[in-house]
């Protein structure tokens, strides 16, 4: 690269890294500050919880992010599993071929993922919001948002913040609302995978009026995808793949690897002063 170009460049980044501090000393909102805006906070905790199960579209945003750092040689080992569809019986459904990488699939929760898959793009989310103390070039790094798989007590509490002793997640004691419709994207009838009107995953950006909030402001605690805790092989909250008892607060789903019906939502801790 010429040297015209380098002194340029350096400049170019010296301007906005002065821009970026006198935001933040101005009081202006940082990126992360913005996306916080995503997420609820866990009363009596300095823990944000997720409104949302990381979607495809999110997770192929890391993988692309890993890239752009120079990592490109870790792409492979943390791309989605698709034939993970095939193995849960889906065999001509467009989720067995495409859900993986194609934008239709972008709204929906991400599967086929691996705990250290989900584990890594955590990393990334951490680096990614990551600033410098200053604007030299050889500023130390710091990581005040720190992004992570959240514990199964972590969980259950988020779950429970509404009611502390419901049943189901978002201070529910029925799988269904008063008018008889289901609230959670589960497996209903042993035999009938869309009694719920959803043969598979429901998208979670944007969500789908069926399956609302709870009081808290997060989606699809229960059902859609079982969402990974940061205990390896132990996940929570049920799916689309299975029955109702899996829906229950404090019930453990345990895999092996990626699944169709495995996903995952971060929890962010704030760095306490």
């Amino acid at each position: 690269m010429p040297v015209a170009r380098i002194q340029i460049r350096s400049i170019v980044m010296k301007i906005l890294m002065i821009l970026f501090l006198s935001l933040s000393s101005l009081g202006a909102e940082l990126p992360a500050q913005t996306f916080l805006k995503s997420c609820s906070k866990i009363p009596g905790t300095n823990l944000y919880f997720s409104r949302y199960e990381v979607s495809v579209g999110e997770y192929l945003g890391f993988l692309k992010g890993l890239v752009d750092e120079g990592r490109a040689s870790e792409v492979s080992q943390y791309a989605p599993d698709c034939e993970v569809w095939k193995r849960a019986g889906v065999t001509n459904d467009p989720m067995a071929k495409y859900y993986c990488h194609s934008p239709a699939f972008h709204p929906y929760p991400a599967s086929g993922i691996s705990y250290n898959s989900a584990l890594a793009f955590c990393e990334w989310m951490t680096r990614k919001y990551s600033v410098k103390t200053g604007e030299d070039p050889d500023a130390e790094m710091v990581t005040p948002y720190v992004f992570r798989l959240p514990t199964l007590e972590e969980w259950n509490l988020a779950a429970r913040t509404v009611m502390e002793n419901s049943e189901f997640a978002g201070g529910n004691i029925s799988v269904k609302d008063e008018n008889g419709i289901f609230i959670y994207n589960y497996r209903p009838d042993e035999s009938d995978y869309a009694a719920d009107n959803y043969m598979f995953t429901a998208p979670v950006k944007p969500v789908t009026k069926q399956f609302p909030a709870d009081k808290f402001g997060l989606f699809h605690m229960g059902g859609n995808v079982s969402e990974m805790t940061s205990a390896e092989g132990q996940a929570t909250g049920g799916s689309w793949y299975h029955g109702e008892d899996a829906l229950r607060i404090g019930q453990i789903t345990n895999y092996n690897g990626p699944e169709s019906w495995l996903g995952f939502r971060f929890i962010v801790e704030i760095a306490e002063d």
